[in-house]
C-alpha cells in the first residue's frame, strides 16, 4: 500500500475519533457546571489537539518527509 493511502486511512481513523470526541461534549451541557463537567470538557479538548496534531504530524512525515523538530516546531517552517 501505497504511503498516501495509508496516510488516508490514519486520517479517516483520527477524524472518526475526532467527531466521537464531539458527540461527548454533548454530554457535558447545562448551564451550571461543576468542577468534573469543566475536567471532563478539558480532558475531551486536549483530546481533540492531540488528534489534530497527528494528523498534522502524518501529512508533514508523508508530503514532506520529515516532521520539524525542537521546542519551536510548531512556529519553524
Amino acid at each position: 500500500m501505497s504511503a498516501v493511502k495509508v496516510l488516508k486511512a490514519q486520517i479517516k481513523d483520527e477524524l472518526a475519533k475526532l467527531q466521537k470526541l464531539l458527540e461527548e461534549t454533548s454530554q457535558l451541557g447545562g448551564e451550571k457546571q461543576s468542577s468534573i463537567h469543566v475536567r471532563a470538557g478539558s480532558s475531551i479538548l486536549h483530546d481533540f489537539y492531540t488528534g489534530l496534531e497527528n494528523i498534522f504530524h502524518g501529512i508533514a512525515s508523508t508530503v514532506d518527509g520529515q516532521v520539524p523538530e525542537g521546542m519551536r516546531w510548531h512556529v519553524d517552517r
